[in-house]
């Protein structure tokens, strides 16, 4: 995979690529079986938050009234607009975001629905394994205590209350889009991918840092504006880089603690998170005994960011260790469901970032994987999806050679005794 599409290739490959053929073109070469029901689930990774749209809808966009930049494009500029969408990501009405239960084209989940004949889109951006399991089994275990998820995201005032409202609002559109609520979506699948991990420890660990630092530095002017800056954006990955980039390069004796604050809420977020995903799982296949289930792995936000040339500390290693270890939980759940597997997304490439020149509000949405990305994570999970498969057919024939086994044992027995 590339991170930036090269100004070598054509426009014309360009236009091939992103606009005339669109999920054909990347359509995932797949052997396996044919699903009834695809049921995807999730927060933005899951939603395709920050896929580029094709050229033919940037031209359609920029011919809104509303729309303040690259008015009246034609198809050759939005061509060129749409190609270099990887290197450049400063046009957000040109990329999708995620919202209410929105389709997304050439996202992994579009990717994967073509080998399913229904298709129900359940990931919504910014949602944990908890608003998941309380659409299920209506426990809302929820790490944090402070309601800080729910007044930054969910746009309540933080209360469990408010949020399960807000839940309910959720389920009742779910049920108005696709006929079925989540309950009954997890019912009527034979294929569910499952997305979450990085909102409900990495984001929220963040979150929770910002909130003691803005008690903090109170009176600090430069990490006042970071702050407020982040809590007019929601953009609480550019917020945590600028003030730990602040820290390094002006306050480095607070530092450590910063990085200490951090760890201790990376590793209780991590305890909730498992906890809830353990649950979800118990939820799922008592509903759905023999449905597939595709975890899709977790990968590390941080790749391609690093605070600067003159600070040698990269993000993307203090969250190694922890994006490691919720690998290899979601992994480990492959020895208890037969019809599980996970599927391995560290290799995801996420959107350049560079720390002197990214803006508010736009670095939320680098962290999101690519459209190429889109493409290896949908490779990855149908080629989980078919070791489920081969998985099923060798427990089967495993059985029925064991069922020969002991019949062929009860012969001998019987000829034993008549001897």
């Amino acid at each position: 995979m590339k991170t930036k599409m090269k100004k070598a290739v054509s426009l014309l490959l360009a236009a091939a690529l992103l606009a005339g053929l669109g999920g054909s073109a990347l359509a995932t070469q797949y052997t396996g079986r044919n699903y009834d029901t695809y049921l995807c689930l999730g927060d933005s990774i899951a939603a395709g938050c920050a896929v580029p749209k094709t050229a033919d809808e940037a031209v359609e966009i920029s011919q809104n009234p509303e729309t303040e930049t690259h008015k009246d494009m034609d198809i050759q500029k939005a061509t060129e607009v749409m190609a270099d969408y990887d290197a450049s990501l400063n046009y957000v009405e040109y990329m999708y975001h995620g919202y209410n239960f929105e389709v997304v084209p050439r996202a992994y989940h579009s990717l994967v629905a073509e080998h399913a004949d229904t298709f129900i889109q359940g990931a919504v951006s910014g949602t944990r394994a908890v608003e998941l399991r309380y659409l299920l089994d209506g426990v809302y275990n929820d790490p944090d205590k402070g309601g800080f998820w729910g007044r930054s995201v969910l746009g309540t005032d933080g209360s469990v209350a408010q949020n399960c409202a807000v839940l309910d609002k959720a389920d009742s559109q779910l049920k108005g889009i696709y006929g079925v609520n989540m309950k009954e979506a997890v019912e009527k699948a034979d294929l569910i991918t499952i997305n979450y991990g990085s909102n409900d420890v990495l984001s929220l660990s963040m979150l929770h840092v910002l909130e003691d630092l803005q008690k903090e530095y109170r009176d600090d002017a430069v990490v006042s504006q970071i702050l407020s800056q982040y809590t007019q954006s929601g953009d609480v990955y550019l917020a945590f880089a600028k003030v730990l980039q602040y820290e390094a390069t002006c306050a480095a004796n607070k530092v450590n603690s910063l990085l200490s604050n951090f760890a201790k809420n990376l590793i209780s977020a991590s305890i909730a998170f498992k906890t809830n995903y353990a649950a979800i799982l118990k939820d799922i296949y008592a509903m759905n005994p023999d449905v597939t289930v595709v975890s899709v792995g977790i990968y590390n936000p941080f790749s391609q960011m690093k605070l600067s040339d003159t600070i040698d500390l990269k993000l993307d290693a203090l969250m190694a260790p922890i994006i490691k270890d919720l690998n290899l939980y979601l992994k480990s759940f492959q020895g208890k469901y037969s019809t599980y597997q996970f599927a391995d997304c560290s290799g995801v490439e996420v959107y350049d970032m560079d720390m002197s020149s990214i803006g508010n509000g736009d670095f939320i949405t680098r962290v999101h994987p690519t459209l190429e990305s889109h493409q290896y994570m949908a490779d990855q999970i149908l080629a989980a999806a078919a070791r489920t498969q081969q998985s099923s057919s060798s427990s089967t024939a495993i059985n029925n050679n064991y069922s020969k086994y002991l019949d062929l044992l009860k012969k001998l027995h019987t000829r034993a005794l008549s001897w």
